[in-house]
């Protein structure tokens, strides 16, 4: 079993793509979740659009290993010829805000087998804001008349730079 590196907010809905690139059925025993208080209670858990689990739970943890709706085949995803990947799709109350380090989206799944088992977490960018720097360019050679007159920068952990908006006069 391989999970997707990165999970999909939408809505009121949190998704992962599991992917079974084995020669046996993947049959999914336990899920473990956390998630942000604001997003409100967990409400259902879905697998490739079956429901699979339908108790409500409080935010921020949930341990779910029994009480199963459905069949068994609706907790399955198939081996076949090739890879097959099916959706594991969290609904909550409310909007699935971003994770944050102190609560982050983290879920791990396990199914019967030896190793059979993936995790994924999405804790959100660390932001760092600098309301200063030097006029200097580290990617080469751009212009440093424009350095001087951004008011500020945006670093993501990711590595991604955001400028600010805001210009100096």
């Amino acid at each position: 079993m391989v999970g997707a590196d990165t999970l999909v907010r939408t809505g009121n809905t949190v998704s992962w793509d599991i992917t079974n690139n084995s020669s046996n059925p993947l049959i999914i025993t336990m899920i473990e979740l956390n998630w942000p208080t604001a997003t409100g209670n967990l409400q259902t858990v879905k697998l490739d659009g079956a429901t699979i689990f339908n108790q409500e739970r409080a935010p921020t943890y949930a341990m779910i290993d029994s009480g199963w709706a459905g069949t068994l085949a609706n907790r399955t995803i198939e081996a076949g010829a090739s890879s097959r990947t099916e959706t594991l799709v969290f609904e909550f109350q409310n909007e699935a805000v971003a994770g944050t380090t102190s609560q982050p989206y983290s879920i791990l799944v396990q199914c019967f087998g030896q190793g059979c088992a993936d995790s994924t977490e999405e804790a959100g960018p660390t932001v760092i804001t600098l309301s200063s720097f030097a006029a200097r360019s580290g990617a080469g050679d751009l212009p440093s008349g424009l350095w001087p007159r951004l008011a500020g920068l945006t670093v993501l952990a990711t590595g991604i730079l955001f400028w600010i908006k805001r210009w100096a006069n």
